[in-house]
């Protein structure tokens, strides 16, 4: 649960924890992909999208991961996972790294990129990826089209509470997840997270409802603010009762595990959706196209110093330099290769 990542004690950010050979990645963009929203998917590109993702569940652990040093109660490494197993477990690993510090959205711009590219190499895929633009189902979330039934097609619904939530009306059912132990997918709707501690006792939090953080309004007033101001953009993009952490909390289940939350499939739609936000604030001004800035250390030991530096993180500082942390997992690159959608490593837009 959420409850486990506050107010830990600091963690050093051992030299472990980045690569340490770095290629260059600039490149020519020519024919930037398109991602769109799931909903403007066909029912084949869905089709082809999730089955894209069962081929890494069939496909073999890749040795070459290396776990770091992280922090205490995450769980231990399975050799005897998948494909799609070893790409949670890089969340799960390196979770205190890039949470709660400047490197949150690009790590997970990286992370994005990194899926990627496997379904491409690994299992042909083709399509577009995709976000859930959960604006769209703001005066009824749980009633969204998004929660699909189809065996084929669909991403399910919500578990019931006599079956300990498990989603069984999904295309997913019968997929075996690792960590933290075997089991397959759940979901448990809350529309009132915050009130029922699910991140944990928050009484600063005022009683909140996931509706009113993810309207239209709410996002597009993310994307106008903070000019060329990256630290002030991120914290206003990422406080705790937002729409990143409520939309976690909303769903439940897997999802509202913060480290092994890439269990289930909705986790890169919604992280698609807060790509598509931090690339309409770059979009949005050219003082915001390279801005960057935040440290690189949680401030998390204490509930004050969580209040005085939010989700921007503490010294040491990050800069445009700094090495994406990747458990020698894939691609090692820095937050300059991220930077911008159509870099060149990169090369996709939002539509």
């Amino acid at each position: 649960m959420f409850s486990h990542i506050l107010f830990l004690s600091p963690l050093a950010l051992q030299a472990i924890a980045f690569p340490s050979h770095l290629e260059s990645r600039a490149g020519p963009c020519r024919k930037p992909s398109v991602r769109q929203e799931w909903r403007n998917f066909s029912k084949q590109q869905k089709t082809a999208w999730i089955d894209a993702f069962k081929c890494l569940e069939s496909k073999p652990h890749d040795p070459t991961l290396q776990p770091v040093p992280s922090a205490p109660g995450l769980p231990p490494m399975n050799t005897t996972g998948s494909l799609y197993d070893d790409f949670t477990y890089v969340h799960i690993n390196l979770y205190p790294f890039i949470h709660f510090n400047a490197l949150f959205l690009p790590w997970h711009r990286w992370y994005l990129h990194t899926l990627e590219q496997l379904v491409e190499t690994e299992c042909g895929y083709k399509g577009p990826m995709g976000y859930w633009d959960w604006t769209k189902d703001a005066s009824n979330l749980k009633e969204s089209t998004m929660f699909d039934g189809n065996k084929k097609s669909g991403l399910g619904g919500f578990g019931k509470a006599n079956n300990d939530f498990v989603v069984k009306d999904d295309a997913f059912a019968d997929s075996v997840r690792s960590y933290p132990s075997p089991h397959t997918i759940s979901r448990n709707f809350s529309e009132t997270p915050f009130d029922e501690n699910r991140f944990q006792p928050t009484p600063w939090i005022p009683k909140t409802r996931i509706r009113d953080v993810v309207t239209p309004g709410t996002v597009q007033s993310v994307i106008n603010g903070h000019q060329g101001d990256f630290k002030g953009f991120l914290d206003a993009f990422d406080i705790v009762e937002g729409f990143h952490t409520g939309v976690h909390l909303m769903v439940g289940g897997d999802l509202m595990d913060p480290a092994i939350s890439p269990n289930d499939p909705l986790f890169f739609l919604h992280h698609g959706m807060l790509d598509r936000v931090w690339y309409l604030w770059q979009k949005k001004s050219t003082r915001n196209k390279k801005a960057f800035s935040g440290g690189l250390t949680p401030g998390l030991a204490t509930l004050e110093q969580f209040l005085e530096f939010r989700s921007a993180g503490m010294d040491p500082q990050a800069s445009l330099t700094t090495p994406i942390p990747n458990a020698n997992f894939r691609d090692a690159v820095t937050v300059g290769d991220v930077l911008d959608t159509e870099s060149g490593y990169l090369c996709y837009v939002y539509e």
